[in-house]
C-alpha cells in the first residue's frame, strides 16, 4: 500500500461543537486487494493520569486515572456481504464522510497531566492479515461569547497593605493597588493593566512583575492535582525607594493562543485564569505580596453597547497553542488495535488550534 491517509475538507482543521465535519479518505494500492470492511471512527474524550510515590521514595506508586468520553461515533464506508466479497483494485481510491459533532464539547487542551483531544480513525480491515489504520487528530473549541456576561465589560481591580516586623519595630506599609481594564478577553487581545506602589517603608521594592497565569485543576476519584504556569508577563525594571510612588500606567499584556476557560464543560480537567501584579521587598521575606485578579478567556470579545453586535465579523485567525508540554503520560487512547498497523499517525506530535484575534 502506497498511501492510507485521512484528510478534512475545512483548512484550519478547528471545529466548534455542533459544527458539521467532513473529509475524505484516500489510499492507494499496489495490487488487488481483499477487504471485510473500510470504516471511520470519530472519538472525543478527556484524560487524566499521574502517579503518586505512597512511601516517598519508594516502589509503592499509586496510579490515579479518569477519563471523560464526548465522541464516540462510527461510520460505516465499505462492508463485506456475506455472498460476496469486496476487492479494491490497483490506484487510487477516495472515500467521503460526513457527520455532525455534538454540542457542548469542551476545548481541545494538552498537558503532561492531562488533555482533551478529538481524532478520527479509518481503518481497513483485511481478512487474514493485519488491518490497516490510520489516525488524524482535530481541535475543537466550545464557542464562549463574552458578550453574554456584560460583567465581563467592567474593569476589575484590587488593594493590599503589607508591613513586615512587628511591635515596637512594625514598618510603615507598603500599599499597593492593581486594576485592569475588564474581565473578559479572547487570545490576542491585550489586558491593559494599572498598578500603584507607594512605599511609605524604610526598604527598597523591587522586581516588580505583571503576569497571566493559567490554572490546571486535574481531578480523578477523590484526588485532584492543581497547577498553575506563566503564560504571559512583563516586568518594571524600577526600584521603588523608601517613602517613593510608582505608577506604572496603561501596561499591555498579550493573551497568546490558549485553551478557553472551561468553565465547567469537563469535569475532570478546569482551566482558568488570573492576572498577578508581584513584587519584592529588599532584606525581608513577605509571604503573598501578589494581587490577583481573576479573567474569563472566551472566543468572543467583548463590544461596546453602542456598536451594533458584528456576529462572525470580526477579525480572528487560527494558531497553533503557545504551549509547549511534555507528552500525556498514559498514550493508549491513540494507539492502533492489536491486530493492526498503523500506516500514519498525525496525533504524536498534536498542538491545539485556538481562535485568535488579530485587530489589535
Amino acid at each position: 500500500m502506497e498511501y492510507f491517509t485521512i484528510s478534512l475538507n475545512k483548512s484550519n482543521q478547528i471545529y466548534y461543537s455542533g459544527e458539521k465535519i467532513n473529509g475524505t479518505v484516500r489510499l492507494k494500492c499496489f495490487e488487488r486487494l481483499k477487504i471485510k470492511s473500510i470504516s471511520v471512527l470519530l472519538k472525543g474524550e478527556a484524560n487524566v493520569a499521574w502517579k503518586i510515590d505512597k512511601l516517598k521514595g519508594k516502589s509503592w506508586i499509586e496510579y490515579v486515572k479518569s477519563k471523560e468520553k464526548y465522541l464516540n461515533k462510527e461510520l460505516p464506508i465499505l462492508n463485506k456481504r456475506d455472498d460476496s466479497d469486496i476487492y479494491i483494485e490497483p490506484g487510487e481510491h477516495l472515500y467521503q464522510f460526513e457527520t455532525s459533532l455534538p454540542e457542548g464539547m469542551p476545548t481541545s487542551f494538552e498537558h503532561q497531566y492531562g488533555r482533551i483531544r478529538y481524532f478520527i480513525k479509518a481503518r481497513l480491515e483485511i481478512p487474514w492479515a493485519f488491518d490497516k489504520e490510520t489516525i488524524r487528530t482535530f481541535s475543537v473549541v466550545y464557542p464562549y461569547d463574552l458578550n453574554a456576561n456584560s460583567n465581563l465589560k467592567l474593569a476589575l481591580g484590587t488593594s493590599d497593605k503589607k508591613q513586615f516586623c512587628c511591635g515596637p519595630c512594625k514598618s510603615q506599609p507598603i500599599e499597593a493597588k492593581f486594576n485592569i481594564s475588564k474581565g473578559g478577553f479572547v487570545p490576542g487581545e491585550k489586558i491593559i493593566c494599572n498598578a500603584f506602589l507607594d512605599n511609605k517603608s524604610s526598604r527598597q521594592v523591587e522586581q516588580i512583575k505583571i503576569t497571566l497565569y493559567q490554572r490546571m485543576k486535574f481531578s480523578a476519584k477523590d484526588k485532584s492535582k492543581i497547577l498553575v504556569r506563566n503564560i504571559s508577563s512583563v516586568s518594571n525594571q524600577s526600584v521603588i525607594g523608601e517613602k517613593k510612588l510608582e505608577k506604572w500606567e496603561n501596561v499591555a499584556l498579550k493573551i497568546p493562543p490558549v485553551c478557553t476557560t472551561t468553565k465547567g464543560t469537563c469535569k475532570i480537567i478546569d482551566i482558568s485564569y488570573e492576572v498577578r501584579l508581584s513584587y519584592k521587598v529588599s532584606g525581608v521575606s513577605l509571604p503573598d505580596t501578589d494581587l490577583c485578579i481573576p479573567i474569563i478567556i472566551g472566543t468572543i470579545p467583548t463590544f461596546s453597547d453602542e456598536i451594533l453586535y458584528p456576529s462572525k465579523n470580526y477579525p480572528i485567525s487560527f494558531e497553533f497553542s503557545s504551549l509547549n508540554s511534555e507528552p500525556f503520560v498514559d498514550e493508549a487512547s491513540e494507539r492502533g488495535t492489536n491486530n493492526a498497523e498503523i500506516i500514519e499517525n498525525d496525533s504524536i506530535n498534536f498542538r491545539p488550534l485556538y481562535p485568535f484575534y488579530t485587530d489589535n
